[in-house]
């Protein structure tokens, strides 16, 4: 037997509970953390959940040129416009945490994923929102939150699941962090 076989096994029984999820998805789902830890306990993930606040507010863009000017590209509807992070919810039980080096003082560089639900919030103009929305359209991925948000658009906001991407610095239970973009999952 290996020695992630009990854990490929949960994982198919996740997926078979599951449908459509992952198999790459149901091992992390699935994962055990090593003995003596506890990712709830985790500084990364404390400083993960300390700095979502900040996240509120970004842009969010279909244009990878916008990238240059700091927003994250994330496949949204191509008719909103202005689309920008209003909440961040994080699963964690996903935290996954890869050290990439240790500097000679003991401090650790890597890299931490955790999965989340994002919600966005975005203006649409009536038009493209009354076509949206109209009889025999496609069904959107998001809702109104304010119909009368200007003369001529509507806010809306919209839920994506996501996989965050953050730089990290480890030292001791110290953890300096900065979000680096998104990945749709």
């Amino acid at each position: 037997m290996t020695k992630n076989a009990a854990q490929k096994r949960d994982a198919r029984a996740y997926q078979a509970a599951h449908p459509g999820v992952t198999f790459h998805d149901a091992m992390r789902a699935v994962k055990r953390p090593a003995k003596g830890s506890s990712p709830r306990t985790s500084p990364v993930l404390s400083a993960i959940s300390g700095s979502l606040r900040s996240l509120q507010g970004k842009r969010l863009t279909n244009d990878p040129e916008e990238i240059k000017f700091g927003a994250w590209t994330l496949d949204l509807d191509s008719d909103l416009e202005s689309a920008e992070v209003y909440n961040v919810e994080i699963d964690d039980d996903t935290l996954d945490v890869r050290i990439h080096e240790v500097l000679p003082d003991g401090g650790k560089l890597g890299e931490a994923r955790i999965n989340a639900v994002l919600t966005y919030e975005a203006h649409i103009y009536k038009a493209d929102y009354y076509a949206a929305t109209a009889d025999g359209a496609p069904e959107v991925d998001w809702y109104v939150f304010d119909g009368d948000a200007s003369e001529h658009y509507v806010l809306v906001q919209g839920d994506v699941e996501v996989e965050l991407i953050a730089h990290v610095q480890i030292n001791g239970t110290d953890v300096e962090l900065e979000f680096q973009g998104v990945k749709a999952r």
